[in-house]
């Protein structure tokens, strides 16, 4: 007894039953879709519950941070980079040092690994400053390691 079953992309597939009980395995491809769709959708009416598909996403919005920029000498700098980075961190979603950069500028902050031949690029690490209307550097470089921020 040989079954022959046409996959979702058109493939045909020989399934030969197991010799010990003579049945047929369980196909477990595309489990997922076909199986668990029919029982959510059979649990949701038997237990009347809200309809999954009826559920519209949301989509994401893009929140600003509501904090001020930073300027240097009116507040404490690591305090006032600590706020942006609170903020920051906790609002938006970044992947590279660039796209950190470019919400960090709207702050006056910049967040900086050193050229190529630094200690602090040479050992991975990072600095942050604070920029001035034009965007250039003011004031001395900050360690990182003086912030709590709350990533969670």
């Amino acid at each position: 007894m040989i079954a022959k079953i046409i996959t979702n992309c058109g493939c045909i597939i020989n399934v030969y039953p197991n010799p010990a009980t003579n049945t047929l395995p369980l196909l477990t491809q595309n489990i997922g879709r076909n199986q668990s769709e029919k029982a959510r959708k059979e649990i949701e009416i038997s237990f009347d519950l809200v309809k999954a598909e009826s559920m519209k996403r949301k989509q994401y919005e893009l929140k600003s941070a509501y904090i001020k920029c930073v300027q240097y000498g009116k507040f404490d700098s690591r305090r006032a980079i600590t706020n942006v980075l609170d903020a920051v961190l906790n609002t938006y979603k970044y992947t590279f040092l660039p796209e950190l950069n470019a919400v960090l500028k709207q702050y006056n902050v910049l967040a900086d690994r050193g050229s190529e031949s630094s200690r602090v690029y040479l050992h991975q690490g990072l600095l942050y400053r604070i920029l001035d209307e034009q965007g250039n550097n003011i004031g001395v470089p900050i360690k990182p390691a003086p912030f709590t921020i709350n990533l969670l």
